[in-house]
């Protein structure tokens, strides 16, 4: 007969989830649950409020014009600034019955991408890039790399993000170029601000132990909800005290400082996966005992 031993009867514990009992602030629009996942797996409570919503704007006209420019050969420089923008405007290009057209035009042409999601998007196309913004492909990235060219006399077209790149128009026709720029959808803030607003008045009281930022747009759309009911400073004083920050990136990070926040977090690459083992991190040991 065999004799039973303490571990055959006393079970094992399990270590808790590295976010038990923490509360996480989610600001991300598209990949809203992606995020909210990557935290709930590690136990976290995740309070999903996106802070802005991606309008596409009504652009046929300006998209054709741009087709047809490209296809005869007048644009030297084409730059791409993130997937969405290049997605919409080959979608619209394939409905208006030019996209073997442009992608033989761009095969010719010397075609700048601002990181892996428009460079993704473009191959997705068969469309090559000949020149891919280094890491960690903020505006300033883009404007480097730019800036290597020769712009002198070439025309350039800029396809924007959701709000227009002043800062890279200027610096193209600073180098002496033709500028031609597109437009094709804008960042506004969502219809529903009741979930941005929850998580203000929860961050403000203190129950958010973290807030994540993924675009300088989200940072400057909160604000702009918390103001409009008189909350703006103590948010501001929340997220420098109580309130982990955390940010992508230094595009990011740049826009969260010129209004008064500091992040505790800034992963080494500014992507997702390194920014939520950063959070998970910082919450689970280094602001486990705040």
């Amino acid at each position: 007969m065999k004799t039973s031993t303490a571990s055959d009867t006393v079970p094992t514990r399990r270590a808790a989830p590295a976010l038990e009992g923490r509360t996480v602030g989610v600001l991300e629009a598209r990949m809203t649950d992606t995020i909210a996942t990557l935290f709930e797996r590690e136990g976290a409570t995740v309070v999903r409020a996106p802070a802005l919503a991606e309008a596409v704007v009504d652009a046929t006209a300006e998209i054709k014009a741009w087709a047809e420019t490209l296809v005869e050969d007048r644009y030297d420089i084409v730059v791409f600034l993130t997937g969405v923008g290049v997605t919409r405007l080959l979608d619209e290009i394939e409905r208006l019955g030019y996209l073997d057209a442009v992608r033989a035009a761009l095969g010719r042409t010397t075609v700048v991408a601002r990181g892996p999601k428009p460079s993704a998007a473009l191959g997705r196309r068969r469309i090559g890039v000949s020149v891919a913004v280094p890491e960690p492909w903020t505006t300033q990235a883009v404007v480097d790399t730019v800036k290597g060219l020769p712009l002198a006399g070439k025309r350039v077209a800029l396809v924007h993000f959701g709000e227009r790149s002043t800062a890279l128009a200027d610096a193209i026709q600073d180098g002496g170029a033709i500028l031609d720029e597109l437009c094709i959808y804008e960042w506004r803030l969502p219809d529903d601000l009741g979930p941005l607003d929850k998580l203000i008045g929860m961050t403000i009281d203190g129950r958010i132990d973290a807030v994540v930022f993924t675009s300088q747009v989200q940072v400057r759309h909160m604000l702009e909800v918390a103001a409009r009911s008189e909350r703006e400073a103590p948010l501001i004083e929340a997220l420098n005290a109580w309130t982990v920050t955390a940010s992508i990136g230094p595009t990011c990070s740049a826009s969260l400082v010129a209004r008064g926040i500091t992040p505790r977090i800034e992963p080494a690459r500014p992507k997702l996966g390194p920014l939520v083992e950063r959070v998970v991190q910082y919450l689970a040991v280094e602001g486990a005992g705040r």
